[in-house]
């Protein structure tokens, strides 16, 4: 089931984010969010959804603005994650499918995804839901001593 996530789901929206940040390089941050943290981001105007599984949280998108500036106004980043539970469920292509539409129906007409270039996965994933490859900041990240790309994939609504 995917819904628009509530302020009781940050401690499992958390839990995911952090796994994320702690065991790979899908993210460049090294610090993790506090569950104060993503209770503000889920409570924020911005849409937040969640993923279910059995009354579990098992993944999480969202967007927010590309970058400021009325220019941009019709343009979203997101980020999305899941617990690895939800891996190859086709989860992640439920919540991506539900968080275009509502970016859709917010006046967006592009949305974008900043992908590891570490995270292959995700690149495919993006492919294979109508991204494409639209720019490569080479070695703009660094985790765990690794340089790594921050590749831009983009979708038009």
């Amino acid at each position: 089931m995917i819904r628009q996530a509530t302020v009781a789901d940050a401690p499992m929206v958390a839990e995911i984010m952090n796994h994320v940040i702690a065991n790979t390089t899908a993210t460049f941050t090294t610090i993790t969010k506090p569950v104060n943290q993503v209770a503000s981001e889920i409570a924020s105007p911005q849409p937040c959804l969640v993923a279910e599984i059995d009354g579990t949280v098992c993944g999480y998108a969202r967007y927010f603005p590309f970058r400021s500036g009325p220019g941009y106004a019709h343009v979203a980043e997101y980020s999305i994650a899941l617990a690895a539970s939800a891996h190859g469920n086709g989860v992640g292509r439920k919540l991506l499918s539900k968080l275009c539409n509502m970016a859709r129906a917010d006046g967006k007409t592009q949305i974008i995804g900043a992908v590891s270039s570490d995270n292959e996965t995700a690149l495919k994933f993006h492919k294979s839901n109508g991204f494409s490859q639209v720019g490569r900041l080479p070695d703009v990240g660094l985790k765990w001593d690794k340089s790594l790309d921050l590749v831009f994939m983009q979708k038009r609504l």
